[in-house]
C-alpha cells in the first residue's frame, strides 16, 4: 500500500514537471485550505496575573454553587463516624453469636 502511494505521488510530481500541469484540480482547494488553517490570535493573552484573577473568580463561583446543592443541616451537623470491619472486630462488638446469626440468615 505505501509503495503505490510512493509510485503514484512521483508520477504526479513528474506529470507536474513535465507538462507544467497540475495532475490533481485538488492543489487549489488545498491551497486555499492551508491558508484558513492560519490561526489568528484572538483574545486576551495569558499571564500570571490574568489567569490568578481568573482563577479566584472561578473558584468563588464553584463555592457558591456548592453551598447552593449542600443542604442547611449537611453544613451544621456534625458527621457520624462509622467503624470499619476491622475497628469493629477489634472492639469486641462482635461476638461470634453476632457473627454466626449474620450467616445463618443468609
Amino acid at each position: 500500500m505505501a509503495m503505490i502511494y510512493t509510485l503514484v505521488s512521483s508520477a504526479k510530481e513528474w506529470l507536474s514537471e513535465r507538462y507544467g500541469q497540475d495532475a490533481c484540480p485538488d492543489n487549489a482547494e488545498e491551497e486555499e485550505a492551508a491558508k484558513d488553517e492560519v490561526i489568528v490570535p484572538h483574545g486576551e493573552p495569558v499571564t500570571v496575573d490574568t489567569f490568578s484573577a481568573w482563577r479566584e473568580r472561578f473558584e468563588a463561583e464553584l463555592a457558591l454553587e456548592r453551598a447552593k446543592l449542600m443542604p442547611e443541616s449537611a453544613l451544621t451537623a456534625p458527621k457520624e463516624k462509622k467503624l470499619t470491619g476491622r475497628q469493629w472486630f477489634e472492639n469486641g462488638r462482635a461476638s461470634a453469636e453476632t457473627i454466626l446469626s449474620n450467616f445463618s440468615s443468609l
